[in-house]
């Protein structure tokens, strides 16, 4: 839309008409009549160009002035302008603290006093309470921090305190008015060509607030701010150094180099961090096990591929695996879960927020089975962590110490998860608050034609049905609709990506026509959760026959005998083709336990038998790759290499978190009713 086109609305207008501008109000006489408690605005996505309201977010409580804020950020076209003017906090407060009869008690136009009651406190609460319009009445004061804060979980980077009739917008004139009680907020929405003066400004006000929450013992938020101030302007300098001295004390030398790549890629001739990346560089190779250590240690790890595990229990798995994540629980310093044991560096990772998120309903789940409140009190504690490193957007956020400079949808998706399971479990609001901001930061992300490419790993992909699926369950724990309307269009792109036989395109991170089992089952397995909530706007008869010719092409391969489906001794081919003839002679054991845990529900869903039998076949072939019968080393016990063999190319030699959870889930979901399984798999 050239910015011509563009719509210039008076939100909230009142009995000020512009011309030239698309006049809101609740009130008859404007050129759109609208009550925006009960609903949202009415114009297309991107199709604004400025919008101003002034003196009238105060008439709504704060969910709902977030709400709107959203909006706003949704219509704004990329480049576009948002204006807000409401009464100042701090300046009511002063007048009040210092009982200026001067401003309490000035008379208005009419002659009349302008702020109605008999007494300082009665005048004050006015603007908390009072000053009808109709049935509405003021409900909530801010200050600029207070307003600002709902605009940045809006999505919006370059948010700036103006003073009176100073803005970009030409006609400030017609629309500033009471300067002596409001202040003055202007936002502009991100990747358009209007430049946004405040960006330097608004990448210091995080840098700043993340130094001062860190030096008060805040570091986890104060480390998110730090990230969202890069994230605005990498170039910030003082930003970046701060950042570095972080990463540097945290002993991360590989996160250094790659802040020091992207801020060297947009200030290539900067002196400074030339020399740092060579520092960073000789440290980088310096640390860790030499090259023939690393050798040595791989080859005594080899003899894992001759080891073969008995297949006990359900419950004896599942209590080796629960422990084996309660070792990783505590393996690090924070109160996330280790993402991976480097068993031939005998180290373990950094915790991974993206999967912590979903082991957090894991240890709610074995809490029940084991009645034993630990895990339970470990859960919370996960849920707490995550929620302190939440990124100012809403988006899930980084440990400290951890570079990456924009919080991810995907990731996001999975810790809602968890948020949303301990809201069910305990009952706390704030577990539901984060996971509605994080909804939030997803839904506004989400393009017209329902692919994610913003804030992704790789671009738009189809596994993304496991985010879609969180939405569903958000519009569900809510009643909220803006999450179900996105998980809908979401699940239009992703399933007209489905080819014959329930191949799906779009699902790989590296070879477009070879994805990883791991990603198919979370593609799959999201969409089969999305499939049985039965959502509005999404038909099941739509979706479920590729999910049935996907698990017919699957169950087959298994089915047909281990000699023929891989060149591994347990379990699938790591990849497929669009044919589904296996890709390469190793298998991935995470992937094995996702398709194990479709397939049994396919089972369930279809009554077919032979989904159940694929099922429990993939189950087993896992069962004899845990590290549990004859396994000294703690670090191992209970864990699941990420391939088979141990070094092919997919988590080589290591124990991913996630795959060790995937199989926890397939045992669960022996081991409880369909009821107790909410938000596993």
């Amino acid at each position: 839309m050239r910015e011509s086109e563009l719509l210039k609305v008076n939100l909230c207008c009142g009995p000020v008409l512009l011309d030239g501008w698309v006049n809101v109000d609740v009130n008859p006489g404007a050129d759109v009549t609208l009550d925006l408690e009960r609903a949202l605005l009415p114009f297309a996505d991107g199709s604004v160009g400025v919008l101003a309201c002034i003196s009238a977010i105060n008439y709504f409580d704060r969910q709902r002035a977030q709400e709107i804020i959203n909006d706003v950020h949704r219509v704004l076209a990329p480049g576009g302008i948002a204006r807000f003017a409401t009464q100042d906090l701090n300046v009511l407060a002063r007048h009040y603290l210092e009982r200026d009869t001067t401003f309490w008690f000035q008379a208005g136009a009419n002659g009349e006093q302008r702020f109605p009651g008999e007494t300082f406190g009665e005048k004050l609460n006015e603007f908390f309470y009072g000053f009808f319009s109709g049935a509405k009445h003021c409900k909530q004061v801010y200050d600029y921090e207070s307003l600002r804060l709902l605009f940045e979980r809006a999505g919006f980077t370059c948010i700036e305190q103006r003073d009176y009739r100073d803005s970009r917008i030409p006609e400030v004139d017609r629309i500033d008015n009471r300067p002596e009680q409001m202040f003055f907020l202007e936002a502009v929405k991100g990747g358009g060509t209007s430049a946004c003066a405040g960006k330097g400004e608004s990448a210091r006000h995080f840098a700043d607030r993340g130094a001062a929450r860190m030096a008060s013992g805040e570091a986890e938020q104060g480390w998110q701010d730090i990230l969202h101030a890069l994230d605005i302007d990498i170039t910030d300098r003082a930003a970046a150094l701060t950042a570095l001295n972080i990463i540097r004390r945290d002993g991360r030398p590989e996160d250094a180099l790659c802040l020091i790549h992207e801020f060297l890629a947009e200030a290539p001739d900067d002196r400074v961090f030339q020399r740092m990346r060579a520092s960073f560089e000789e440290v980088a190779e310096s640390e860790g096990p030499g090259a023939q250590a690393l050798g040595n240690a791989r080859r005594r790890l080899d003899a894992l591929n001759e080891r073969e595990n008995r297949i006990l229990s359900h419950r004896q798995h599942l209590d080796a695996c629960m422990n084996w994540l309660r070792r990783a629980y505590g393996a690090t310093a924070d109160d996330g879960v280790s993402a991976a044991y480097f068993m031939d560096r005998k180290e373990w990772d950094v915790s991974y927020p993206e999967t912590t998120g979903y082991i957090i309903p894991n240890f709610l789940a074995y809490a029940r089975i084991t009645g034993d409140r630990t895990w339970f009190d470990m859960a919370v504690d996960m849920g707490d962590w995550e929620a302190a490193i939440q990124s100012p957007t809403g988006g899930a956020g980084e440990p400290i110490g951890v570079f990456h400079r924009r919080p991810r949808v995907f990731n996001t998706g999975q810790v809602m998860l968890g948020w949303m399971a301990l809201h069910a479990a305990t009952g706390e609001a704030r577990f539901l608050e984060c996971a509605v901001r994080a909804g939030d930061f997803v839904v506004r992300n989400l393009e017209r034609d329902g692919r994610w490419i913003n804030y992704t790993y790789a671009g738009p992909k189809t596994y993304k049905s496991r985010v879609a699926w969180a939405l569903l369950e958000l519009h569900e724990l809510t009643g909220d609709d803006a999450p179900l309307r996105a998980a809908v269009r979401s699940v239009e792109w992703i399933v007209s990506r489905f080819r014959p036989g329930g191949w799906l395109e779009d699902c790989s991170l590296h070879d477009p026509h070879m994805p990883l089992t791991h990603l198919i089952g979370y593609a799959l397995g999201g969409l089969l959760e999305i499939v049985l909530k039965e959502p509005r706007g999404i038909e099941a008869g739509v979706v479920l026959p590729h999910l049935l010719a996907a698990a017919d092409r699957l169950a087959g391969i298994v089915l047909r005998g281990r000699g023929e489906r891989t060149g591994s001794r347990f379990g699938v081919s790591a990849t497929f083709d669009p044919q589904w003839r296996p890709g390469v002679p190793w298998s991935c054991v995470t992937g094995n336990a996702q398709l194990a845990w479709f397939l049994y529900k396919m089972s369930v869903v279809t009554g077919n038998s032979g989904f159940r039998a694929a099922a429990d076949s993939l189950l087993d072939d896992v069962k004899r790759l845990h590290l549990v019968d004859g396994v000294d080393d703690a670090q191992l016990r209970g864990g699941l290499p990420g391939a088979d063999p141990v070094g092919a190319p997919y988590c080589p030699y290591s124990i991913p978190n996630w795959g060790v959870k995937f199989f926890a889930d397939s045992l669960l979901q022996r081991l409880l009713p369909e009821a107790q399984l909410k938000y596993l798999g």
